[in-house]
């Protein structure tokens, strides 16, 4: 026998698919209490590529690894040479190698990115005392959080054997990311001087970013 169920509230009648929907609306609401927050594994990476042009006037957001024995001390943000803004990173282009003075910093490449782009400025670098390899200024990207290289990509080579420049500021050098549109990575500029002291140097960069 079928059983017509209403509800009557101040003498009118409330079907039961009316029912169904207020029980339906107490357990979304009580579920929502009991949502599971799941942690973030790239809590510290930052969209796009913060303080890339240094202007905070620090090494905010980056990572540094210097050489053990670096060329004039260890790298800074200094406002003397710079391509744009007031603030840009100067470093050894020499120093007691082989070894390699870094600066990474874990980013969250949009979908739509295909290059990275950045100004850099190779002055005077003398490769001639005693020097048998070149010395090379190149992007890395590696895993989130650091580990082998993903791609390698070199940005500037000084030649053994010579005394070479980048003839000033080179503007918007542009480095293909595409690959890794939509990830996040660890960018890693990467300074590299194989041999201990061949000749004086010195590389700035500036105005880092990703489009």
């Amino acid at each position: 026998m079928a059983i017509n169920l209403r509800l009557c509230i101040r003498k009118r009648s409330v079907p039961v698919a009316a029912l169904w929907m207020i029980l339906a609306l107490f357990l979304i609401v009580g579920c929502q209490d009991e949502t599971e927050v799941l942690p973030n594994p790239n809590a510290d990476v930052t969209p796009m590529l913060t303080n890339g042009g240094f202007e905070d006037g620090n090494f905010n957001w980056w990572l540094l690894k210097d050489m053990a024995m670096p060329y004039l001390g260890p790298p800074v943000v200094q406002s003397g040479i710079v391509s744009t803004g007031t603030w840009a990173v100067r470093t050894g282009y020499d120093g007691g190698g082989p070894d390699t003075a870094t600066f990474s910093q874990d980013v969250a490449i949009p979908i739509f990115a295909t290059s990275l782009l950045l100004d850099y400025n190779a002055v005077s670098v003398d490769v001639t005392l005693g020097a048998t390899l070149d010395r090379t200024f190149d992007l890395h990207i590696e895993p989130v959080g650091g580990g082998a290289p993903l791609q390698s990509i070199n940005i500037h080579t000084a030649p053994w054997g010579v005394i070479t420049d980048s003839g000033g500021w080179v503007l918007d050098h542009a480095v293909d990311v595409s690959a890794f549109a939509g990830e996040s990575v660890r960018i890693v500029l990467a300074v590299f001087v194989p041999e201990y002291f061949t000749g004086p140097g010195d590389l700035y960069f500036d105005t880092i970013r990703i489009q």
